[in-house]
């Protein structure tokens, strides 16, 4: 009413003539003429903020004197009746969300014009709540350090983050591989493929007892095998070298030599892509007729272009070697309950360095122990053998047994022979049965 001209003040006093002849109201309208007259401003009062999670209730209540104001979010006025009450007997209009939305965050003024409100006419919708702003996935290669960022509205009294055990991680935390940059972001110094996994952070707005939780999931980039890894191929045959890349499929697998050459461009090295298979990305390397030139160290090479350029390798050693089972190597063995079974593995190529024996029920069978005896390696000029002795054969010894043969070179084969127990009851029924086919001729 300060701003109003002279012009206005005068209409406003024929528009409310009538009412200051009312005897019982002639006392209040000279108060709000004068007010208008002398530009008094009107007195507007506004509940505080609130603070509330999406789905909850908030309530703002306006209060005036003279005339009723209007809601506004930020200068847009609201219209939406179902949010407003005018109690105009109290000089109140109330402004109401039954169930808050996200986008009813920010800040509500009553007043008539809202530019330049002073902020007694103001209030806050707080909507406690995730920003959508950071990341559920963090991509990281091993061995680096990363930090994982959770990020709510309305700035939480507190935000706290769990490990992969749901355990609390505090700066006093006794595992030395996290640290709390800030509440909102946690830093983990060394990726490792332990580390990897779901990080739970939980903010809470302490005043309205309100806990809202999210997460952020550690997922690495690098290759799942072994540190020391060889593969062998028997002269002439198809080799594959095989990359398992995990967690997030690359842009780019290179194979390359000990120079770090793409070896692809040879005829017989053929790169296959990438391909899903359980929680692996496989990409292979095939060698035909493979031949002791290629016998090498040749290197996986896996790369990512998002969020940043990263890579990670891994080293496969390609051995070529004559070393085979015999191509005469018994399958079956037979023998009859009581007698001694000899089982015995033949290879060819260089002397095995060890090679043992595993039982029908897949147990490492022991020397001297429940009638067994594991016959030391024997053979010359590329021809080697070994054997399991049974003494006392028994039903219960029957089935397949495994021999394992290693090479000092780290290189194992395995073959597979059956014991076939029969009684001297079976025998003997057999035995009759063909004493009675001819008895009866």
């Amino acid at each position: 009413p300060g701003s109003f001209t002279r012009s206005f003040k005068l209409s406003y006093y024929n528009e409310y003539k009538s009412y200051l002849s009312s005897s019982s109201m002639r006392f209040h309208g000279v108060v709000v003429f004068l007010a208008v007259l002398l530009g008094v401003d009107s007195t507007i009062t506004v509940t505080g903020d609130v603070t509330t999670k999406v789905g909850g209730a908030a309530t703002f209540t306006c209060s005036y004197d003279t005339e009723s104001p209007k809601w506004h979010k930020g200068t847009n006025e609201i219209t939406d009746t179902s949010k407003l009450t005018d109690d105009t007997s109290n000089k109140k209009i109330i402004l109401t969300f039954a169930s808050v939305t996200a986008a009813d965050d920010g800040e509500y003024i009553c007043a008539e014009d809202p530019n330049g409100a002073p902020d007694g006419q103001k209030a806050n919708l707080k909507v406690a709540m995730i920003d959508t702003g950071h990341k559920n996935e963090v991509f990281s290669t091993l061995t680096v350090a990363v930090s994982l960022t959770c990020s709510f509205t309305n700035s939480p009294d507190t935000v706290k983050w769990s490990d992969l055990t749901g355990n609390e991680i505090t700066d006093s935390d006794t595992n030395d591989n996290y640290e709390i940059v800030s509440p909102g972001i946690l830093k983990v110094l060394e990726v490792t493929k332990e580390s990897l996994g779901k990080y739970i952070c939980t903010a809470e707005w302490t005043s309205a007892s309100i806990t809202v939780e999210d997460y952020v999931t550690l997922k690495g980039r690098y290759i799942n095998a072994p540190d020391d890894e060889k593969v062998f191929i028997y002269p002439g045959k198809t080799a594959t070298l095989t990359c398992n890349v995990r967690e997030d499929q690359p842009n780019k697998v290179t194979w390359l030599n000990a120079q770090d050459a793409d070896v692809t461009g040879d005829g017989d090295f053929m790169a296959v892509d990438p391909t899903k298979e359980g929680d692996d990305w496989r990409a292979k390397l095939t060698i035909a007729n493979a031949e002791d030139a290629d016998a090498a160290t040749y290197k996986c090479k896996a790369e990512w272009t998002t969020p940043s350029a990263v890579d990670a390798t891994h080293s496969i050693e390609l051995m070529v070697s004559s070393n085979k089972v015999a191509d005469d190597a018994e399958e079956k063995v037979k023998v009859m309950v009581g007698e001694t079974a000899e089982l015995k593995c033949n290879f060819n190529g260089d002397k095995m360095e060890t090679l043992g024996w595993v039982n029908p029920g897949g147990d490492d069978i022991a020397n001297g122990k429940d009638r067994y005896t594991v016959v030391a390696i024997t053979g010359a000029d590329k021809a080697w053998a070994g054997s399991l002795k049974i003494s006392k054969a028994e039903d219960g010894d029957k089935g397949k047994y495994t021999c394992k043969a290693k090479w000092n070179t780290g290189q194992t084969l395995e073959h597979m022979i059956e014991l076939e127990v029969n009684s001297a009851t079976k025998l003997g029924a057999g035995l009759v049965l063909i004493l009675a086919f001819f008895w009866n001729l």
